[in-house]
């Protein structure tokens, strides 16, 4: 990188105009850029467009609350107390000989039960093995798959209402032990 790219914006160097995904998958800066990912993901209502693209101009709001680096809704914290529940109630509750199904159905129940099922649209999780996403998948129709002992699989339970917020808490399990909760 020359000098005069270490003075002209992060931002600007990021491809403004692509999705935050992008820019990672594409920039050569990879902690800068996980850096700029979690911060610029977060707009000031506390919500994270996935398929929005950033623009010069966007307000953010980096306050922490809970350790969660934006402002968040006096009307949301409810749906966000109901994922951590959800995602608690599957990482004490599930082990080796659940199915996958079973799995996802504990979290869905409990986001159910709080009126928001229709708006967790996807599954709860995958396994991490040498990719990311990688099998066992935790979905509702994954019935014929069970938990191995020292499986290692996310728990992402999230509520996206469409212009209005979305939220996605994530914890892992290895084996019996709970490894890392972030919420976003």
């Amino acid at each position: 990188m020359s000098s005069e790219d270490e003075n002209t914006p992060l931002f600007n160097r990021t491809n403004r105009g692509t999705s935050h995904w992008n820019r990672l998958k594409k920039s050569t800066m990879l902690i800068r850029a996980a850096i700029v990912f979690f911060i610029l993901a977060a707009l000031a209502t506390g919500t994270c467009l996935l398929q929005r693209c950033l623009s010069q101009g966007d307000t953010l709001d980096l306050s922490p609350l809970d350790g969660f680096c934006s402002h968040i809704d006096s009307i949301q914290p409810n749906e966000y107390i109901g994922l951590r529940r959800a995602q608690e109630s599957v990482l004490n509750q599930t082990g080796a000989g659940t199915t996958c199904a079973q799995v996802d159905l504990t979290a869905r129940h409990i986001i159910e039960k709080g009126g928001f099922g229709k708006y967790f649209t996807h599954r709860l999780g995958h396994g991490i093995g040498l990719r990311l996403h990688d099998e066992p998948y935790m979905h509702q129709g994954n019935t014929h798959q069970y938990l191995e002992p020292g499986m290692t699989f996310s728990v992402e339970p999230g509520i996206y209402v469409t212009n209005e917020f979305g939220y996605s808490s994530r914890g892992y399990r290895c084996g019996q032990e709970k490894m890392v909760n972030w919420s976003r």
